[in-house]
């Protein structure tokens, strides 16, 4: 029995909520837990249902979502969505209700450089019933009769990235604002009729003795109806690249201990054995019900899985190792590579762009070598960098460390907020104390 069924069973048991989900949107292998958890009224049996298909949670399933998303055909207003109406127009209403790709992290959206944007509207147009009166002099608002034609209903809608015109399509490089707008225009035509007195009997000699009235066409009109409305919505420019990197500290008798480094998902496959970490589970969520809209939602699990493989604090030690090939994926992109097996010594070196640094002031490091990731630390900030980063300098806080597996390097800096005499001071007791470890450094090696 599957983990889904045995959630179904179990939420058998909670009070009923009135509750349908339209199954037919699934692939035919889910249809039947989904009836099963539907037919259950279950609380929030959509969430169960909408993550059938999530069975890899270590991944985001950005296809899918696209796929679901864009085969919404929209009509009422779904649920909690404020409506317009107007003379003719009718329960306008307009939301964005997605952008692909994107995910939910801590609350906040994030998308990559390009993204399509997914707004919802619609609107009904109806005309007023014709009138016709039956007898003279029955009228409305003078009129005997009034005819309505719609001559045209046009819908346009734009899309806006920081008040610049975009098309569906949007390309971002940074933390931007989207904006749809929706314009509705309703030309209707109206024929309006009047009473006409005319004679309906004459005399001998041709005068008119008596008078009828007939409804005959007077004129016409048109009316226009026009409604705007518009949504906005905040996203956060995700801009990070996906980092799962091997690197091998030693290769003895074909057992080969190594250190990775990985940001958001990697997965290194040994052919007998394999190592993976997945820094978030992915989830769908819905909204604007009945239309159960999908996102994906990110929770930071920080999983690691291993199978015939030793870990032993920061490193892992493979052995027989048949072959490598590395998967890589961030939020947004994925990637295969295959291993580098190869041991390469190196040296961590770190440089400022100077050593004296008032509190508040940036501190500007740059790292050697300049193609590797290396974790930077300062004060109570630690980063993940290539070639430079860069920190805040805190008075009291001297020392920036830098580690990749077992190398490390320092660098000393000085920060000073404090007067004149003991900003001097102080100067002279760094001096001080870097001599003196330069002076320990030099008999130590000379002792060996």
């Amino acid at each position: 029995m599957s983990r889904v069924q045995i959630f179904g069973i179990i939420f058998l048991f909670f009070l009923p909520l009135t509750f349908a989900f339209d199954c037919s949107r699934l692939d035919n292998k889910y249809q039947t837990d989904c009836t099963m958890i539907s037919n259950s009224n279950a609380t929030d049996s959509a969430s169960i249902i909408i993550n059938l298909p999530y069975e890899n949670s270590e991944l985001p399933m950005h296809d899918y979502v696209k796929s679901w998303n864009e085969k919404i055909v929209f009509g009422n207003a779904p649920e909690n969505i404020k409506t317009i109406t107007q003379t003719f127009i009718k329960n306008a209403w307009l939301k964005i209700v997605s952008v692909m790709p994107s995910v939910i992290l801590n609350d906040t959206l994030f998308i990559p450089k390009n993204t399509k944007v997914i707004a919802g509207y619609n609107h009904n147009t109806i005309l007023p019933d014709d009138y016709y009166s039956t007898q003279y002099p029955d009228n409305s608002n003078g009129d005997c009769k009034r005819i309505y034609r719609l001559n045209s209903d046009n819908t346009q809608v734009n899309y806006y990235v920081n008040n610049i015109l975009q098309s569906q399509n949007v390309v971002l490089n940074d933390d931007s604002e989207i904006r749809a707008e929706l314009s509705i225009i309703a030309s209707v035509n109206i024929d309006h009729y009047k009473w006409k007195r005319y004679c309906s009997r004459r005399d001998k000699n041709g005068n008119c003795v008596s008078y009828s009235y007939r409804c005959t066409y007077l004129s016409s009109e048109i009316q226009t109806d026009t409604v705007n409305l518009q949504d906005t919505v905040k996203v956060t420019y995700y801009n990070q690249m996906a980092v799962a990197d091997l690197k091998v500290i030693n290769n003895i008798s074909n057992e080969i201990k190594a250190v990775v480094t990985v940001s958001d998902f990697g997965l290194f496959d040994f052919g007998n054995s394999y190592y993976q970490f997945a820094k978030y589970s992915f989830s769908l969520t819905y909204d604007y019900k009945p239309y159960y809209v999908l996102t994906i939602k990110a929770i930071e699990t920080n999983q690691e899985t291993i199978d015939n493989i030793t870990k032993s604090g920061d490193y892992i030690y493979i052995n027989n190792p048949t072959g490598c090939t590395a998967y890589s994926s961030d939020l947004f992109t994925q990637s295969e590579s295959a291993c580098n097996f190869s041991f390469q010594n190196y040296n961590i070196e770190l440089q400022t762009d100077k050593l004296i640094y008032k509190d508040g002031e940036k501190v500007e490091v740059k790292i050697t070598p300049n193609d590797k990731q290396i974790s930077v630390s300062y004060a109570n900030e630690t980063l993940l960098s290539k070639q430079s980063a860069e920190f805040i300098a805190i008075t009291g806080q001297n020392m920036i460390v830098a580690s990749i597996g077992e190398l490390t390097a320092q660098r000393i800096i000085f920060v000073h907020n404090e007067t004149a005499l003991n900003y001097v001071l102080k100067i002279v007791a760094f001096v001080l104390t870097i001599s003196f470890a330069v002076l320990v450094v030099r008999k130590t090696w000379k002792r060996n």
